[in-house]
């Protein structure tokens, strides 16, 4: 009888344990967040029974509880999309707040959503702390005038994939403003600027950095700025596999560069700056298996690139490049190694 006893009770202390742990493991409410599905291009706070982005944002900001299904969350969030079309903006978007107080927060727009500033306000911006993913989305016609960041500006974590980034406008950082960590991956800048990008000391008409910018398999079409109509970068720059075409500049026509720069498997292809028409380097460049076609430098130095401090190039090609001044390849007037380059 003893024997049966202190086996049965065994196996219920076992029973109890098992149970504890897998209580314990069950993720708690705030960690597995809520996914919030849009139903409304319109851009409201009412209370209609309509889930908007702008409340959706609210609701992962673990804000007011408003029209979308699912409580306000501190969790990591997910927002998609039911529909289809363009939401114009009359405000700038919530911003995106701390993720430990919010949660990491996903935007996924199904290739399906455009958003847009109407050419008056800035579309979103990501607080310092803050984790912000956005996927398969449109960001067009952000502006802001005598502020920075039309489309975007991030002082946190902005991960962008799959998405576009056209039409936007500031005075640094057309596209995308970064002081934070900034990832790039299969997206396109097209048409953005900043203002009075000839004539006044506005930079980055595609993106301006000056936190970490990572940029990977993406084009910048046509951007324009005073320096670096593609990108302006002020700290720290990898490019890899990406295009830089027919961008404008008084300097740097497909990237103004003031920081470490790295540039591998790229192409710069008809950008165009009074000097340094592909790059116009003033800090550390390495350029690795890439090529510089057609740039030109037309009132000053440097078609492909205009070098006053380090540059390595490797492996590259650099070919119908003009300058009217003197080196329509390379100028240099710094510390210049080339690899097995042709310049022709």
């Amino acid at each position: 009888m003893k024997g049966k006893v202190g086996t049965r009770l065994s196996s219920m202390v076992l029973l109890l344990a098992v149970l504890w742990v897998a209580l314990g493991a069950r993720p708690t409410a705030a960690a597995g967040g809520v996914t919030y599905v849009v139903n409304s291009l319109a851009d409201t706070i009412a209370g209609d029974g309509q889930c908007t982005l702008r409340e959706a944002i609210q609701e992962a900001n673990n804000g007011t509880d408003t029209d979308c299904s699912g409580s306000p969350s501190a969790g990591d969030d997910t927002i998609t999309f039911s529909v289809g079309g363009t939401i114009t903006l009359s405000a700038t978007l919530p911003n995106i707040t701390d993720a430990s107080t919010a949660g990491k927060l996903t935007i996924d727009g199904g290739n399906a959503i455009t958003i847009s500033g109407n050419d008056s306000v800035r579309v979103m911006m990501v607080d310092a702390g803050a984790d912000l993913t956005l996927k398969n989305l449109t960001i067009i016609q952000g502006a802001v005038f005598g502020a920075n960041g039309g489309g975007i500006y991030n002082a946190g974590m902005l991960t962008v994939t799959n998405s576009s980034f056209g039409w936007n406008h500031a005075d640094y950082g057309g596209g995308i403003y970064n002081s934070g960590t900034l990832t790039v991956t299969n997206s396109t800048f097209l048409e953005n600027s900043t203002h009075d990008y000839y004539g006044d000391d506005a930079n980055g008409g595609g993106i301006y950095n000056s936190g970490t910018l990572t940029v990977t398999n993406s084009a910048f079409l046509n951007n324009r700025a005073y320096a670096g109509g593609g990108i302006s970068n002020e700290n720290t720059l990898t490019v890899t596999n990406s295009t830089f075409s027919q961008n404008s500049a008084s300097n740097g026509g497909g990237i103004y560069n003031s920081g470490p720069l790295t540039v591998t498997n790229s192409t710069f292809l008809d950008n165009g700056a009074f000097a340094g028409g592909g790059i116009y380097n003033r800090d550390t460049l390495t350029v690795t298996n890439s090529t510089f076609s057609g740039n030109s430098a037309d009132k000053g130095f440097g078609g492909g690139i205009y070098n006053t401090s380090t540059l390595t190039v490797t492996n590259s090609t650099f070919s119908q490049n003009s300058a009217s001044n003197g080196g329509g390849g390379i100028y240099n007037s710094g510390n210049l190694t080339l690899t097995n380059t042709i310049i022709a």
